[in-house]
């Protein structure tokens, strides 16, 4: 397992992790991706020996990838390649196959959520057009939430974000698709409308299926609650949102799924 973060002296790292029953482990050497000051770094794996990791570069405020070569515990680092023109931020990546890649991210200058393809990944790639997926009620005033990627198939990807909507926040979802580095996308839904929901997260049980995890702070409790989604290529339909567990949570920043569930 490969693992991406920020050090205490700032800079962009990368380590391997060995799983082994139940004990996690970190083998080798940390390796350093990015020498400046770097945040909301997110990582995916390409292939057995690859990766890309995605970062905001805070000298510049520009979103920046690295592919990462991956034999044993070494890990080669391949050329930074920055890839928007102007301030990002709250970034996230995930891979549709072994040598394409799709961003989901924040634009700083017109606050709006945007997206994009990386294809033809061997050590750097080709960054397609840029396209706004939505740009409504995302001032982000005082919002820490970022946008949750996950891939659906070879071709598609969810997005879950959180907007600021004045209720103030709500919880939202896209379904983007890719063929050869264009981007296009669905309608944005709502998967919650009770005032205070944020940090949003995304699983994929299936091509069929989206299910968003989330905090809501309404009522002065702060519960954790998930929302389902029906796909269908690039349409998302809500069903519900359910109680997952009761009690002070404070924030939902990953999940995972473990296996594919029919």
């Amino acid at each position: 397992m490969i693992v991406t973060f920020r050090d205490t002296d700032t800079h962009g790292k990368a380590v391997i992790l060995d799983i082994s029953g139940s004990t996690i482990s970190a083998v080798g050497s940390e390796y350093e991706f990015s020498g400046g000051n770097t945040f909301s770094t997110c990582v995916t794996r390409l292939s057995d020996t690859k990766a890309i990791v995605a970062y905001i570069t805070a000298a510049t405020g520009l979103l920046t990838a690295c592919v990462l070569d991956v034999s044993g515990t070494t890990i080669t680092v391949n050329s930074e390649q920055t890839l928007t023109s102007g301030d990002a931020d709250y970034v996230s990546v995930c891979s549709l196959d072994s040598s394409t890649a799709v961003f989901g991210y924040r634009d700083n200058s017109d606050a709006a959520l945007k997206a994009a393809a990386m294809t033809s990944i061997t050590t750097t790639g080709t960054f397609g057009s840029i396209v706004t997926l939505d740009n409504t009620n995302l001032s982000f005033d005082n919002v820490p939430g970022m946008p949750f990627i996950r891939k659906i198939d070879s071709s598609r990807a969810a997005i879950c974000y959180q907007t600021d909507n004045g209720n103030p926040f709500t919880i939202r979802l896209i379904i983007i698709s890719n063929s050869g580095g264009v981007v296009t996308f669905g309608s944005s839904i709502a998967l919650s409308d009770a005032g205070y929901d944020e940090f949003p997260t995304i699983v994929v049980p299936n091509e069929a299926l989206a299910v968003v995890l989330f905090d809501r702070a309404a009522g002065g409790g702060s519960d954790g609650l998930y929302s389902t989604a029906t796909i269908s290529g690039t349409t998302a339909t809500y069903n519900s949102d359910q109680t997952a567990w009761e009690g002070d949570t404070v924030s939902i920043f990953a999940s995972a799924m473990l296996k594919t569930i029919s």
